[in-house]
């Protein structure tokens, strides 16, 4: 059962993008076309599959599929896109197995969305934001990743110096995920798929952790 503080986020997020459409905006499966350059006529058949009309409509199971694509959305895609993965992570962030919720506190808490996103929403909807990124700080602690959500809420709240240190926090975190990417592209194909199958020994497991602590330490913005 939802917390009172968690059901009058989504009574916000309900209202306030309630008459919202796409448009001519980027739909789910259209923006997997875009992350997987693929064609104009590619995009438009993906288009063709997704909800467009009404965002409260768009299936569960479609966000938990397509974790990545708010990054691939132009405003108005967002704008259509953002209430319904807003609502599915306070709604589903304990049960569902998809990185969804996380991404979607990842792309409001991005310096550069929240800036697009302050000319583009409207006041109301601005409110929706801030309120799901506080109820995701007070239900979050051990389900999502929240440690950027203060800095982004003072973002969103008009804070030059919070943008700032987002921005630095943002390169250090590529920085690092480029390094961990370069880590498992680099492993011996045989330790590769046994960390996959989830079969590594104590010893392989300990390596593995110190060459991601490595990474994540010399990419810090104090490393």
């Amino acid at each position: 059962m939802n917390s009172p503080q968690t059901n009058n986020a989504i009574n916000q997020i309900v209202e306030s993008f309630a008459r919202v459409t796409l448009g001519n905006g980027v739909s789910v499966r259209e923006a997997d076309v875009i992350d997987g350059y693929g064609t104009e006529s590619e995009r438009a058949a993906a288009r063709e599959r997704d909800e467009i009309h009404d965002w409260q409509r768009i299936p569960d199971e479609d966000i938990e599929n397509h974790s990545s694509v708010l990054c691939f959305m132009d405003d108005d895609g967002l704008r259509f896109h953002l209430p319904a993965y807003m609502r599915f992570t306070l709604c589903r962030y304990r049960e569902s197995e998809s990185i969804s919720a996380d991404a979607t506190i990842y792309r409001l808490c991005d310096p550069n969305c929240i800036d697009r996103l302050l000319v583009h929403l409207t006041n109301q909807q601005i409110n929706a934001i801030k309120a799901f990124l506080t109820t995701c700080l007070v239900i979050g602690d051990g389900w999502l990743d929240i440690a950027n959500v203060p800095l982004a809420l003072r973002h969103w709240n008009g804070d030059e110096a919070a943008c700032e240190e987002l921005r630095v926090r943002q390169t250090a975190q590529n920085a690092a995920a480029k390094k961990l990417s370069g880590i498992f592209s680099g492993l011996d194909p045989e330790l590769l798929q046994k960390c996959k199958d989830g079969n590594l020994t104590d010893d392989e497991q300990q390596k593995l952790r110190g060459l991601m602590r490595d990474a994540t330490e010399k990419s810090s913005p104090n490393g």
